[in-house]
């Protein structure tokens, strides 16, 4: 009798102490407020009456209210408001640049109403920023509002006076694309410019390029077995004078040298000193799989440490997405084509180089990755070279195919661009213990007003130098790099131009310099509005990625003491009542005195 008298009273006890810790346990604090910012941007118009709440304004906007604050870019708002939700963009919408910085936000944009026709101008444009010696200025474009009666021409002017000419044909709704490169190569290097130009009537715009002397990597070529592309790469290679050595397996016990340019004649394995004596690493996927686990140390660490490239050719093998290759070599996927379509494209490079006809590729794509460097891809945004950093160096795939048939064809020019801009994109620069300056995209725009990203890579362990900016029309600015935490091998800093034509963007104490051109903030007026609307749409489409204001005030009506609380409650008066009729039973069983 006196053990359920024991649980019923330890039972109450749990019971009250649960009931305790529940009454007086701190509560969460509520949510902060969700803050609700108007941000007036390009192209905006003054409304009859400005909605309410916070308004800023980016520097571009002309018209804004009186009251609206000036920032730099949408990173800034996000700063001065961390618990921004809500943003309402007036005007033309954020530039690409600015878009990242809206990820968890709900947008709200209406576009602006279709201004009337204007003369023809350009609604997108792919040019390089860089070109090297003997290189042409090759660039792409779209024209809209196109006359249909009166032939329009584009003409490229180069800094030597020689003109490109091509006439377009507009499509129904008043739009062409045109492809187009300068009549002569660059003939010495530094900055220049050419001049793009529509004729009877339409926009003209400067387009400046640094030219750099080709660089000559030492490469390191690696073939599982005697084939026509690695055959053709190395004549190619010996005659523009790059230097190279190449091991070709013959049989399961012998390999074939080739070597060019002073590089090592022959080799055992692949190691540290080995390496050093390269840039680049070029191999075919069968080739790469065969090297030893001690020799995959050595790589992987040039790689990373030492700033070495690796660019593999051809399709990944059944396992080629293996655990153990996953740090090498970007993942591909069947692409979903019909399996009866032929399996070419018409590449486009990252230079700007277009290939007038289609040429053959491998029956793969290069799934799309957020820190991927695309080095070719076709009309339709398939990739098919593209590249990856690991540490100071480049891991790359090219699924373009049988490139040895394109000198064959009379392509020697197009085989020599292919190849040229892989070598240049990929190599260990040449003095990576310092550091180098390193664009994403070789045909970025960059304008007055708009946040222009500097990539410094280096060292992990090197210091970050300080940066100077030097322009002719203003004073030097001076910048400081800071470090990606998540990629300590590479730093960045940003610089918001107050003035247009060539940049020098200089780390003092090394010889590391880039030169940009900077355009006006008027020029181009239709792509950079086609580029707002293509970005902010894409914002409003894709829908916010955090908790909206409704579902966070939601979330939090449901905290507080849980359920069990009532348990625990009824646990206590069950036990206790329980304990009462007990007590109250053993009273009256018991005679009276």
């Amino acid at each position: 009798m006196h053990l359920p008298r024991l649980c019923a009273g330890l039972a109450a006890v749990v019971a009250l102490g649960m009931l305790g810790w529940h009454a007086y346990r701190p509560l969460p604090n509520p949510p902060a407020a969700t803050q609700r910012v108007t941000l007036w941007t390009a192209g905006a118009t003054a409304p009859a009456a400005a909605p309410g709440g916070v308004h800023l304004a980016l520097a571009d906007a002309v018209v804004a209210p009186p009251t609206a604050e000036r920032v730099p870019d949408l990173a800034a708002v996000r700063r001065r408001f961390p618990a921004l939700t809500h943003l309402t963009l007036e005007g033309d919408g954020l530039a690409p640049a600015d878009a990242a910085a809206a990820a968890g936000l709900t947008v709200r944009w209406q576009p602006p109403p279709a201004r009337a026709p204007a003369s023809p101008h350009l609604v997108a444009l792919t040019a390089p920023t860089r070109l090297t010696l003997g290189q042409r200025f090759s660039l792409q474009g779209h024209v809209a509002d196109l006359p249909a009666t009166v032939a329009t021409r584009v003409t490229l002017e180069g800094p030597d006076g020689a003109k490109a000419t091509v006439e377009l044909r507009p499509a129904p709704d008043g739009t062409a694309a045109f492809a187009l490169a300068s009549a002569t190569t660059a003939t010495a290097t530094g900055a220049f410019e050419w001049t793009l130009r529509m004729a009877p009537e339409g926009e003209t715009v400067v387009l400046g390029a640094e030219v750099r002397p080709p660089q000559r990597p030492r490469l390191l070529l690696l073939a599982a077995a005697p084939g026509q592309e690695m055959g053709r790469l190395q004549r190619w290679l010996a005659e523009i004078g790059t230097p190279f050595t190449a091991r070709t397996r013959l049989s399961a016990e012998r390999d074939r040298f080739t070597a060019a340019g002073g590089a090592p004649a022959e080799f055992s394995a692949l190691d540290a000193a080995l390496l050093e004596k390269f840039d680049l690493v070029l191999a075919d996927e069968a080739a790469l799989r065969a090297v030893g686990a001690e020799e995959r140390v050595a790589l992987t660490a040039a790689i990373t440490r030492a700033g070495l490239g690796l660019l593999v050719h051809g399709a990944p093998t059944q396992d080629g997405n293996r655990d153990d290759l996953a740090a090498w070599s970007l993942r591909a996927d069947p692409r979903p084509d019909d399996a009866d379509q032929a399996r070419v494209a018409r590449l486009r490079l990252s230079d700007g180089t277009e290939f007038p006809e289609p040429v053959g590729v491998l029956p793969w794509e290069i799934l799309p990755a957020a820190d991927q460097l695309r080095l070719a891809r076709d009309a339709q945004d398939r990739t098919f070279v593209a590249a990856r950093r690991h540490g100071l160096g480049w891991i790359a795939r090219t699924l373009v195919g049988e490139t040895w048939r394109w000198p064959l064809g009379g392509h020697a020019d197009l085989y020599a661009a292919y190849w040229s801009a892989q070598l240049s994109a990929l190599a260990r620069p040449a003095a990576p213990a310092t550091g180098n300056w390193q664009l994403a995209d070789d045909s970025a725009r960059f304008a007055v007003g708009e946040r222009l990203t500097l990539s410094w890579a280096t060292p992990p362990e090197a210091p970050l130098p300080e940066v100077e900016v030097r322009s002719a029309a203003a004073a030097p600015v001076r910048l400081s790099l800071a470090r990606d935490p998540t990629e300590p091998a590479r730093a960045t800093a940003f610089f918001w131009p107050t003035h247009p034509g060539w940049h020098t963007v200089r780390a003092l104490g090394t010889d590391a310099t880039v030169a940009l051109y900077v355009q006006d903030r008027t020029a181009l007026p239709g792509l950079r509005r086609q580029a707002r609307h293509d970005a902010t749409a894409r914002l409003v489409t894709a829908g916010p990625n955090a908790s909206s204001e409704d579902s966070a005030t939601a979330a939090f009506s449901r905290r507080g003491p849980p359920g069990s609380a009532v348990a625990w409650f009824a646990l206590f008066v069950a036990s206790a009542g329980y304990l009462w009729r007990e007590q109250r039973s053993e009273d009256q069983t018991q005679p009276k005195k």
